[in-house]
């Protein structure tokens, strides 16, 4: 029958064995790192599986980015809606009539033709060509001349005054797509 002892009171755990056993950061028995024979091996099925998870994890997330976009909640396709006419109308109250029903229209068609291609775009995305657009966006990004664009200070105001801007382009160029649709 293995023994109990209190917390803080088993034979490991007194400052006389912490004294006693003292290991350099990293040295310590369970920090060392195994060598390849001595490590656990992974069965087939186990490497299968976390294959296949890999591949289908571009796929959990589009189904994810569907079911929020189209159940009720914060990121839903009526929430953007309501968000887009709230917008619009504060607009026109403070006398930006132009703006507001731009605002309110375009953002609000916008939505609902991203929410049509929406599942087009969740099965591209589960192909994995999503997650290389990303990278390949990020990379441009974090290049020499993505840092050049993005330290000029024209390009800086134009990001603080216009938050939306990229969403706005988005459905814009759904609208775009919608418009060309045959």
């Amino acid at each position: 029958m293995p023994t109990s002892y209190p917390v803080g009171k088993a034979p490991w755990e007194t400052q006389n064995a912490i004294k006693s056993q003292s290991f350099p950061v990293g040295k310590a028995p369970w920090e060392t790192a195994l060598t390849p024979s001595q490590a656990p091996q992974r069965s087939l099925a186990d490497k299968i599986w976390t294959g296949l998870g890999t591949l289908t994890r571009p796929a959990q997330e589009g189904i994810s980015g569907l079911t929020s976009l189209y159940t009720p909640g914060p990121e839903s396709l009526v929430s953007k809606i309501g968000q887009d006419i709230q917008a619009g109308a504060q607009d026109i109250e403070q006398g930006n009539i132009l703006k507001g029903v731009a605002k309110g229209g375009l953002r609000t068609a916008g939505d609902i033709a991203g929410a049509i291609y929406a599942p087009v775009g969740a099965v591209i995305g589960a192909t994995g060509i999503g997650k290389l657009t990303e990278m390949i966006g990020q990379s441009i990004a974090d290049s020499k001349l993505g840092n050049m664009i993005t330290d000029i200070p024209a390009v800086q105001d134009f990001a603080i005054k216009h938050p939306n801007a990229a969403e706005d382009f988005g459905r814009a160029l759904n609208l775009v797509m919608a418009a060309f649709e045959k």
